[in-house]
């Protein structure tokens, strides 16, 4: 397997612990100053995670042609498919554990979306349908890749 493939996935997952760990503090914060949280830490989410996609997209950008960014982004994708019918599965049960809740760090920075689809969910559509967009967002960071050099080699020569 090409490793290549998996360093978006190692930073994802590096951005998702700095991510929870800017959460903690803006929630420390808050809760200290205000004595309560507010819609000021989802706003922080929200940029801190927009700006950790475009981060790692530019990066990556150097380093992947779309078709790249299409595998790797693929990969988290399955991973996110997998640790989202994990977690449904402990809640159904009563067992969401710590466990369960760590494994989500490679994915957190896309989580905004999900907090921003509950707060517009006005038809009473179901929670776990609202997670969806979320688990196919790695796909965003196709939009940094750039056309591959070697695009002659997807045309069938007869």
């Amino acid at each position: 397997m090409n490793l290549k493939i998996l360093k978006l996935f190692f930073l994802a997952t590096v951005a998702g612990i700095i991510l929870r760990i800017s959460d903690y503090a803006i929630a420390y914060a808050l809760i200290k100053s205000t004595g309560e949280l507010s819609a000021i830490a989802n706003t922080v989410g929200v940029i801190l995670s927009i700006v950790a996609v475009v981060i790692i997209g530019m990066k990556l950008r150097k380093e992947y042609d779309r078709k790249m960014f299409i595998k790797a982004a693929t990969v988290l994708v399955v991973y996110s498919i997998v640790i989202f019918t994990i977690e449904r599965i402990a809640q159904y049960f009563n067992s969401y554990s710590l466990i369960t809740y760590r494994l989500c760090i490679p994915t957190e920075m896309f989580f905004p979306i999900d907090l921003l689809l509950m707060q517009i969910n006005i038809a009473g559509i179901p929670t776990w349908v609202l997670f969806i967009p979320s688990l196919f967002a790695p796909y965003l960071f196709v939009l940094f890749g750039k056309k591959s050099t070697n695009s002659n080699s997807d045309v069938l020569s007869i």
